[in-house]
């Protein structure tokens, strides 16, 4: 919903996760979380957090051509 964007929801909503999780599950040491190439602002924050890159994935969508 694009007035919402730019208010930091996100990041907002991922520290939250992060200290519910810490209460709820204090031996955690990994956690892993995705999302797509095409949304840079969501990329941003995972960085942010400190999260990197370990793998990647390709999903194709569409209809095959059964010509």
């Amino acid at each position: 919903m694009p007035e919402h964007r730019g208010h930091r929801l996100g990041l907002a909503l991922k520290v939250a996760t992060h200290a519910a999780l810490r209460e709820q599950a204090p031996g955690l040491r990994a956690l892993a979380t995705w999302n797509s190439h095409v949304n840079p602002w969501m990329i941003a924050i995972n960085e942010q957090l400190g999260y990197r890159v370990a793998f990647r994935e390709l999903g194709l969508q569409g209809r095959p051509d059964l010509g």
